[in-house]
């Protein structure tokens, strides 16, 4: 593992923990926040040989989020919507919760994600 990829797990890690002891302060635990997360309610904008969408990807599935992957190398629908939603860079996800649109275009962090998918009814 690189020197950057692995900066990059920690950090993914620790900001993780960080949240989930505040969601457990709340008394919603991860997996209950996980389960109540659907398909629907995530779409995260990927393209072939992405590293940081590849370690997005794992981090939602090893926490069990659900989410709809959606390739902008493989799909033209895809580009057509990450067009639209004007990104920059993959991984860029997309959060809808409680009628609420969340866009993260700064790639994944899992702390704001778990804060954003916490707040959202």
């Amino acid at each position: 593992m690189g020197k950057t990829t692995a900066s990059l797990a920690l950090g993914l890690a620790l900001a993780a923990c960080s949240v989930h002891a505040e969601i457990s302060h709340s008394n919603v635990t991860l997996g209950q926040l996980a389960q109540s997360v659907k398909p629907k309610d995530v779409t995260i904008y990927t393209m072939l040989n992405c590293g940081y969408c590849q370690q997005a990807k794992r981090w939602l599935t090893a926490n069990r989020f659900a989410f709809t992957e959606c390739d902008i190398s493989a799909r033209v629908s895809c580009e057509r919507e990450f067009n639209a939603l004007h990104g920059d860079g993959v991984p860029l996800l997309v959060v809808k919760r409680g009628g609420k649109q969340y866009i993260m275009d700064e790639g994944f962090d899992a702390a704001e994600f778990l804060s954003f998918v916490a707040a959202a009814p």
